[in-house]
């Protein structure tokens, strides 16, 4: 567990961060209508100091800078997943854990339940930059699938591939809900906008194209200036079967 003083001035820095996914219009966007995919390359900016970006880029700026300006506190990075958006047991959330000392015990890499559940059992801090967020592990609601320790190699892609029927998150909106550009063939462009409400726990998908958006996000100009350049943006097609390759190593 960390001192009160501490979880203060991580709480204070985590406050620069901005969970959003609008560098996507300056991305190349293919797709493979046969494979039903789209690609996003390159999306990602793994290991550069950013302030805004998605969990994993997020993840990795804070734990450089917590690193660097609180050399003491030790940092452990999760994956895993968190109690609004990101709750069922296939989804994917990159956070940081932040304790006094190592919780691995020298391992580089942990993904047994058992030695996850002996983490835990140490209560440290859950530092999710993405949602501003510094609890106790205990009071999180977070759970764990992988743990990365400090200083160990991770390997992330500047690349996003989404299969048909899944999505990114795009941006969190001032009302709380989470916007995702997702990709599902069903529609003409294959690029849909998905919302969802996390008081009802509603999930609902908007073709691109949909004039239903600019009611919707009528209160949210970083939003609707997203769509509507994703509108103006050329898909390219081709029969390319897309693979992500993790050539992006963060220590």
């Amino acid at each position: 567990m960390l001192y009160t003083m501490d979880s203060l001035q991580l709480t204070q820095l985590l406050a620069q961060y901005e969970y959003g996914q609008f560098n996507v219009v300056d991305t190349q966007i293919s797709c493979n209508p046969y494979t039903k995919q789209i690609k996003f390359s390159p999306l990602y900016r793994h290991g550069s100091k950013l302030t805004q970006g998605s969990c994993g880029e997020l993840m990795n700026a804070a734990y450089f800078e917590i690193r660097e300006k609180y050399p003491s506190v030790h940092i452990t990075r999760a994956l895993g997943t968190e109690p609004t958006f990101f709750k069922s047991p296939g989804s994917r959330h990159y956070f940081l854990l932040a304790s006094d000392g190592d919780l691995m015990d020298g391992e580089d890499y942990v993904s047994w339940p058992g030695e996850i559940e002996e983490v835990v059992a140490q209560n440290p801090f859950v530092v999710d930059p993405c949602f501003q967020k510094v609890v106790s592990f205990s009071d999180s609601g977070y759970q764990i699938k992988q743990l990365f320790n400090q200083g160990s190699k991770v390997y992330h892609s500047n690349v996003a591939v989404l299969p048909n029927k899944s999505g990114l998150p795009l941006a969190v909106d001032s009302l709380g809900r989470l916007v995702c550009l997702g990709a599902d063939f069903n529609f003409f462009p294959a690029l849909t906008i998905g919302v969802h409400n996390p008081v009802n726990d509603m999930y609902l998908t908007y073709g691109l194209n949909s004039t239903t958006l600019e009611d919707l996000f009528k209160e949210e100009p970083k939003i609707l200036s997203c769509i509507d350049i994703l509108r103006q943006k050329e898909i390219v097609r081709t029969t390319e079967d897309f693979r992500v390759v993790g050539d992006i190593v963060v220590e």
